[in-house]
């Protein structure tokens, strides 16, 4: 098959994956709206548990502490991108357009992942043992730094285990998943860091026991539910890196640009700062939670629809992610403003400011999480590579000059400036690969706000149906 991202696919699925995937219908309209909503919810009650421990957890760390614990989170978020090679985007895109069968391919998914960890936590213990990372973790205790160094092959194995899960439209249990995880992780920091005050040790234990008993349950039912085969498959090997490659540049771009401005303000800036922006701009990244649910089921709605649909589908979605994300984020700037320094305490004076500096860059990264599904589904990863890293250049540069200027605020203002880039250039690669006119992405319409009134009244009065017996007894066979 031809694609545009240039060159062509490599020959089909084996005769044997075709038979265990017969032809699928598009799926329909009504079980695309389940299934983002079945994600919306569950993401909606993890946002309100992280809130509430996030916020308690920043109160009794502090500033400081609370940046030394950022550091750690950053060791995951940076380097498992790094040394994936765009391994999960790929397992994702053959999983779920049916050229692969999750059975067959689940042990050399874990495999490649498992070693790619591996791999991370060998390059940053040179990096370490060389002194190149400096002042980064020189507030950290030793055994900090060895759970660094274990967990990245464990988050390394839970990423691709929930990559399978997607991929194979098994939404549910991904639900139940991060639902699992973020109430163990929010009760155990209340009960370490608020309750024993165990502070930064606490803090530590509680993700690395979470990430950890998450991986090993979910590891143990996926194998159970898929009784996958036990050999690795070398040619999906390589087609996984084939796609991964391509998409591998703009993933690392699109993680810097995610994660670059805490890099730098933890080298540029004191700890205490680096605590307060880390705290209000999770908060702000919260507000991501609506296009980050209707983004998990698009790809694969995307993926299997009829190109002459999909642009179509696109701006649908489009215009309704930035509706409501338009009309959170007013909120958020309103609750912010008048309780946000008062529950945090006087460590986290002038993070009312910080969030206003960020909330246009989170709308504008709304719409670009929702355009850059549809040219991965389409099979151009490449372009989302260019944008991403078209995108970390400019944002290199411009965290650079303004952080040591301003600070957190400079970070913040870089920050926004970095994904109104990213939205311009994916509307531009859009318009000209599909011919759209722009205003069909912005211009909301009533027809918009009745659709997104109505699945909200569907979700909320319970007419969201759970999946028939018979469906579910479909996606089982599918999956074996």
């Amino acid at each position: 098959m031809t694609n545009d991202a240039g060159g062509h696919e490599e020959d089909s699925v084996s005769a044997s994956s075709a038979e265990e995937h017969p032809s699928d219908s598009r799926p329909a309209a009504s079980a695309s709206v389940r299934n983002s909503a079945g994600v919306f919810i569950t993401r909606l009650v993890v946002l309100v548990v992280t809130v509430v421990s996030g916020l308690l957890t920043a109160r009794y760390l502090g500033a400081h502490r609370r940046g030394v614990f950022a550091v750690f989170g950053l060791a995951g978020t940076l380097l498992l991108p790094l040394s994936q090679f765009g391994i999960g985007n790929a397992v994702v895109y053959y999983t779920s357009s049916r050229r692969y069968a999750v059975s067959a391919v689940f042990v050399t998914s874990l495999f490649l992942a498992v070693f790619h960890g591996v791999l991370a936590a060998a390059v940053l213990l040179i990096l370490n043992g060389a002194g190149l990372l400096g002042d980064l973790t020189a507030s950290m205790k030793v055994w900090h730094q060895v759970c660094i160094l274990i967990l990245l092959p464990i988050q390394a194995a839970l990423l691709i285990l929930t990559r399978l899960l997607m991929g194979d439209s098994q939404f549910g249990l991904s639900n139940r998943v991060n639902l699992g995880q973020s109430f163990v992780r929010a009760v155990l920091l209340l009960v370490l860091v608020a309750g024993l005050s165990f502070g930064l040790d606490g803090a530590v234990a509680s993700v690395a026991v979470a990430t950890a008993g998450t991986c090993f349950v979910l590891l143990a039912d996926m194998w159970r539910r898929y009784r996958p085969d036990r050999t690795l498959d070398f040619g999906f090997a390589r087609k996984a890196y084939s796609y991964g490659i391509r998409s591998w540049f703009g993933m690392l771009a699109t993680r810097a640009n995610l994660r670059l401005d805490e890099f730098l303000m933890a080298v540029f800036a004191t700890q205490a700062s680096l605590g307060q922006y880390s705290v209000v701009l999770r908060l702000s990244e919260l507000l991501w939670v609506f296009p980050d649910s209707v983004a998990v089921v698009l790809f694969n709605r995307l993926s299997v629809a009829p190109e002459s649909e999909r642009s179509d589908l696109l701006c649908r979605v489009h215009r309704s992610v930035l509706f409501v994300t338009v009309a959170a984020s007013a909120a958020a700037a309103a609750g912010a403003w008048l309780f946000l320094e008062p529950l945090l305490g006087a460590d986290y004076a002038g993070s009312r400011v910080l969030v206003l500096l960020l909330l246009p860059g989170v709308i504008c990264q709304a719409g670009f999480k929702v355009l850059n599904k549809f040219f991965g589904a389409s099979g151009q990863p490449t372009i989302n590579s260019v944008i991403s890293t078209l995108t970390a250049a400019v944002g290199l540069l411009l965290y650079v000059s303004l952080i040591p200027l301003w600070d957190a605020r400079g970070a913040a203002v870089a920050c926004s400036l970095t994904y109104l880039l990213s939205l311009c250039l994916g509307v531009g690669f859009f318009r000209f690969r599909t011919g759209t006119p722009v205003s069909r992405l912005f211009r909301i319409r009533r027809a918009d706000i009745q659709q997104v009134g109505e699945n909200l009244r569907r979700v909320l009065s319970g007419v969201v149906r759970k999946p028939s017996r018979n469906s579910r007894r479909d996606v089982r066979s599918e999956g074996r």
